[in-house]
């Protein structure tokens, strides 16, 4: 229903990427304590690296650019190994597996600025709010603000109690797709030339609105004593 390429593209990823790191992840612990930890700590490089991939993925294939033309494999790929947050997750991987240690001084301030980071970023995406221009895309942010807070998680929860997840596990998969959507899908959109305020507008709406749809999901999981 959406002809505009660029803001297609914007849409699927506000849909399916999640903000479960700086989200998701704090409700998780909070519930669960270590078991939460252990559960976050085993699943969530798989599920970074696969989101911020597919992201790349979905800007490349909807760029301005690309109407009617094949994906290029190799411009993807390329895209996909130049992307600044790819490189950042595998030098993390190269860090940790290594067994590299840096000085405390380091990891300190390491530790401030990830304490900082969601925030500030949404501070950033607030700052470039336009009332106005969101005003004419209520309708749509509303319906993506629905698909990512209530249809998605209402689907993978179902399907997760189905195949016997219960505890942390159910409250894990509840997370990576119930939160709103990912903090950081402003700056990668505008990045790689897609509606980048479309993006943030709906990365604003969601993070609000996902007090109101966590607080109804726990409460429905833990009244039937799924988690």
């Amino acid at each position: 229903f959406m002809k505009d390429r660029v803001r297609c593209g914007a849409c699927i990823h506000s849909t399916y990427r999640s903000n479960v790191v700086l989200m998701g992840i704090p409700i998780l612990t909070n519930m669960f304590g270590d078991a939460g930890s252990v559960v976050a700590a085993m699943a969530m490089p798989f599920v970074v690296i696969l989101y911020n991939i597919s992201a790349v993925t979905v800007f490349t294939a909807y760029a301005p650019d690309s109407a009617g033309a094949k994906l290029d494999l190799k411009k993807l790929l390329l895209s996909i190994a130049k992307n600044p947050f790819i490189i950042a997750i595998l030098l993390g991987l190269v860090c940790q597996l290594s067994g590299i240690s840096f000085p405390v001084f380091a990891n300190k301030s390491i530790d401030y600025l990830a304490g900082m980071s969601t925030p500030l970023a949404l501070i950033a995406v607030g700052g470039q709010f336009d009332p106005q221009r969101a005003a004419g895309n209520l309708r749509l942010n509303l319906t993506i603000c629905s698909l990512r807070l209530l249809v998605i998680p209402t689907i993978a929860i179902a399907a997760a109690v189905a195949f016997g997840f219960r505890g942390a596990e159910l409250a894990f998969i509840m997370v990576v797709f119930g939160s709103p959507s990912a903090v950081s899908g402003a700056a990668l959109a505008k990045v790689m030339g897609s509606d980048y305020e479309l993006t943030g507008q709906i990365t604003l709406m969601s993070s609000l609105l996902s007090a109101f749809s966590f607080f109804i999901i726990v409460t429905l999981l833990r009244s039937l004593s799924l988690v």
